[in-house]
């Protein structure tokens, strides 16, 4: 995709807000959860790795939880380390309102309480994995499982417990399908900015502001214009 160097605008996301999220920002989103090495627990969503979240889970999933990870999660606990499942990844952006800093609150910004099969039936537009487009913020998925699409070839994803959070490249993940998550949950833009047209009409032998656009392709056909619409030259 295409970076102008632009600033993104964030949106205010403390606990509690509801905003449109793009998948420009579900993609940063999971490369700043892999950047900051989250780890696998099952059944949590950015969630903090505590001793009373711990039991919980142990509780709820106790195949999950079993005595020989015990030492592993108590390891996390001791790091003060932020927990996610597969699901909990795309989950976690979502309620937290795309803020690695922020509480989660359940189903907020329009973001149901799925599983990975029924997070990725939600998919209008799906595909043949072989088929996926270049677009930061496609889920990918298998049966039973689903990542993140964060572009250049790269997703990122929750991989279990002996894993963690990994970023590989989308041929190495054994996918079979990308989608895209519907509108009512996502914003879907090309980059996180706009282009800003010239305030007033630049005349003959004037000179515009100075702009450095940097356009990346891996070998196709590029088209671009000067702006978000086929209006544009």
């Amino acid at each position: 995709y295409f970076s102008t160097g632009a600033v993104e605008t964030v949106p205010d996301t403390s606990e509690g807000s509801e905003t449109m999220l793009t998948n420009i920002q579900l993609a940063e989103f999971c490369l700043k959860v892999f950047a900051d090495k989250w780890v696998y627990w099952y059944g949590t969503y950015g969630n903090p790795c505590t001793q009373s979240r711990y039991e919980a889970k142990a509780r709820q999933y106790p195949k999950h939880y079993t005595s020989s990870r015990k030492a592993a999660y108590m390891k996390d606990i001791a790091a003060g380390r932020t927990c996610a499942d597969c699901c909990g990844l795309i989950k976690a952006f979502f309620w937290m309102g795309g803020d690695m800093d922020a509480a989660p609150k359940y189903a907020s910004n329009n973001c149901p309480d799925k599983g990975a099969d029924s997070m990725f039936a939600l998919c209008k537009e799906t595909g043949a994995i072989s088929t996926i487009p270049d677009i930061p913020g496609l889920v990918v998925w298998k049966s039973g499982h689903i990542g993140v699409y964060v572009g250049d070839g790269y997703t990122v994803e929750m991989k279990g417990f002996d894993y963690d959070c990994v970023k590989a490249k989308v041929t190495d993940g054994k996918w079979t399908k990308w989608g895209k998550l519907p509108a009512s949950m996502l914003s879907w833009v090309e980059n996180g900015a706009k282009p800003e047209p010239p305030s007033e009409p630049i005349m003959p032998g004037e000179s515009s502001r100075e702009k450095t656009v940097v356009v990346r392709s891996n070998g196709g056909k590029v088209n671009l214009r000067m702006g978000d619409g086929t209006e544009y030259g």
